[in-house]
């Protein structure tokens, strides 16, 4: 008889898993996705703190083209996150932000992706702050 059981409890454990990851496939197609690019050019900035907050999916840095102090190209799910761009004198905070929702299993939170060019003509502190991140590409 404890056999029996046994076999049960298997069969009860795998359909609920099969559900489980049924229902986490539908939920994972009903995200909601944007796009957004955010660019600005160089003005009278010779130095700049720059502080660049990520939370998932792959993230990939490089050099602007002349002129410009910063562009980002941001694709995130914006269920959970929202784009930061926020300059103040010679500080700028770029990225993304929680906006207090969990990510939740069955997401697909890799398919998120922030490119940021900075400039190279002008000097940076740079600080980088991540979250769930699958890749760095540089």
């Amino acid at each position: 008889m404890r056999g029996i059981l046994g076999i049960r409890t298997v069969n009860r454990t795998i359909k609920g898993l099969a559900l489980t990851l049924l229902l986490g496939t539908a939920q994972a197609e009903a995200q909601d996705w944007r796009t957004v690019t955010r660019s600005r050019q160089v003005e009278s900035e010779q130095s700049m703190d720059v502080e660049v907050r990520y939370g998932a999916g792959q993230f990939i840095l490089g050099p602007t083209e002349a002129g410009a102090l910063y562009r980002m190209h941001l694709r995130y799910d914006e269920d959970v996150f929202e784009p930061v761009v926020e300059q103040s004198g010679y500080t700028l905070r770029i990225g993304t932000e929680s906006i207090g929702r969990r990510i939740r299993l069955g997401r697909d939170n890799t398919a998120g992706e922030m490119e940021l060019a900075l400039a190279q003509d002008v000097a940076m502190d740079l600080s980088m702050e991540f979250g769930a991140v699958m890749r760095i590409t540089r």
